[in-house]
């Protein structure tokens, strides 16, 4: 027995060394229920990432109390020169003010009724313009007609040329569409005479060949310390040189270097004159003395052949590609460009604050973020859309025959009507929105009532 004992000692040893290392590590000490960890924590440790993974994005904010969801959204401020004085008030021209930019502040019906209509005996292929009193447009056959705000005739003229191997004279042809500045209505003819009749009697103030056909509207620059009397602009059609005369007798001033054929219309900004060409590129040129400041390059086969708008110091121009840009007027840089439609863009585009609205020869009205040219809304007009305007947040335009308002910020359809089998880009006078028809008929829509 004492010898079994003394054989099993080492056993005893290990046995007390494994108890002792226990008693220190703890093993004999009361085990205590475990706690729950916060839910925040175990969903933190579910979504760890595995080690050398990119570091987890943050946590988004929670929502926002229901009050600051429900409060309403902040006006939008208006840069200084998108104010609101800067809208057309008159509608001077076909497509606004001299900017040709197409905006109004007009307040206009979600549905307007036809209000008045006048009948010619020849097509209207321009959209009216405005004096103090009178609404103001001519016919394909060379008539200029005035008419009240309630589509009572005023007075008109008939504009002649010399017949080709007759006595006789013929109706003068009138493409392009007039403008009024200063209580004084211009007209160009595609014989290259320039008209300036009173607005208010009609009677002819003095008229100027430019010795090239005209299908651009006339635009013009106040009186200023540069300049120190008023002058209107007129671009040749054949060799797109841009003739200066003064407003008030159309004594030339002077005429810039001749740049390539030129259908659309020019636009005037601070100090500049702008246009497109057949040269695809934009052009700028001096309002005091002709010079040409700026040769903007559009791209290939991208010919512009409808209006440029102006706004602050950016134009906008669509093109014979496609190509719609925005260039700085200042320094000739392309800022942006969007080539979403294929097809030709011809018309004088819309520009407001933050949106820009074109119509395409693909049939559809197209809206882009001013700031980005991107796209935000396109509408299909089933037709060739005119040149669009915007009033306040509407868009209207015609196609076709039909006469269309859309919401600005969305492109939805708010409202249409069949005005003839083809009309002209929208006039907005008087709170009124007043298309010109190939059947002749001039009509007005607005409020049921006013």
């Amino acid at each position: 027995m004492k010898d079994k004992l003394i054989s099993m000692a080492p056993f005893f040893v290990i046995m007390l060394i494994v108890l002792l290392w226990g008693f220190f590590q703890g093993w004999f000490a009361p085990v205590e229920a475990p706690s729950q960890p916060p839910a925040s924590d175990s969903v933190a440790s579910s979504d760890m990432p595995p080690a050398g993974a990119p570091d987890p994005a943050p946590a988004e904010d929670p929502e926002p109390p229901a009050a600051q969801q429900a409060a309403p959204p902040q006006p939008v401020a208006l840069p200084p020169d998108e104010g609101p004085d800067r809208a057309a008030a008159t509608w001077s021209t076909y497509h606004g003010d001299a900017n040709l930019a197409g905006l109004s502040n007009a307040e206009l019906p979600d549905a307007p009724a036809r209000l008045w209509r006048f009948q010619t005996s020849t097509p209207i292929l321009q959209g009216p313009v405005a004096s103090e009193s009178l609404l103001h447009f001519a016919t394909s056959r060379g008539e200029v007609v005035a008419v009240d705000f309630t589509g009572k005739k005023v007075w008109s003229k008939q504009l002649t040329r010399p017949a080709i191997n007759e006595n006789a004279e013929q109706p003068a042809r009138i493409d392009a569409p007039v403008s009024c500045f200063e209580s004084t209505v211009f007209v160009g003819t595609m014989a290259g005479v320039v008209y300036a009749f009173d607005a208010a009697s009609g009677d002819i103030k003095w008229k100027r060949d430019i010795e090239s056909a005209i299908l651009g509207a006339i635009t013009y620059q106040p009186a200023s310390e540069a300049l120190p009397e008023a002058r209107v602009y007129v671009v040749g059609q054949d060799d797109g040189a841009l003739h200066c005369l003064a407003l008030a007798d159309g004594t030339p001033l002077w005429r810039s270097e001749p740049i390539d054929r030129c259908d659309g219309s020019p636009a005037a900004g601070d100090g500049i004159i702008a246009f497109g060409s057949c040269a695809s590129a934009l052009h700028t040129i001096s309002a005091a003395d002709g010079s040409i400041l700026k040769n903007m390059a559009v791209g290939d086969d991208s010919q512009v052949a409808g209006g440029v708008a102006i706004r602050g110091n950016s134009v906008f121009s669509g093109s014979h590609s496609g190509r719609f840009i925005h260039a700085d007027l200042a320094s000739g840089e392309i800022v942006w460009t969007n080539d979403d439609t294929r097809a030709e863009v011809f018309t004088t585009p819309a520009v407001s604050p933050d949106r820009v609205v074109y119509g395409s020869m693909d049939e559809f009205v197209y809206c882009l973020d001013r700031a980005t040219g991107e796209q935000r809304w396109k509408f299909d007009a089933k037709g060739l859309p005119t040149s669009p305007v915007i009033a306040r947040d509407k868009v209207i335009f015609g196609a076709d025959g039909v006469l269309y308002m859309l919401a600005l910020a969305s492109g939805e359809l708010l409202w249409s009507y069949e005005v003839s089998d083809e009309i002209t880009a929208p006039s907005i006078i008087n709170n009124k929105i007043v298309v010109g028809g190939k059947d002749g008929s001039l009509s007005a829509f607005g409020a049921p009532g006013a």
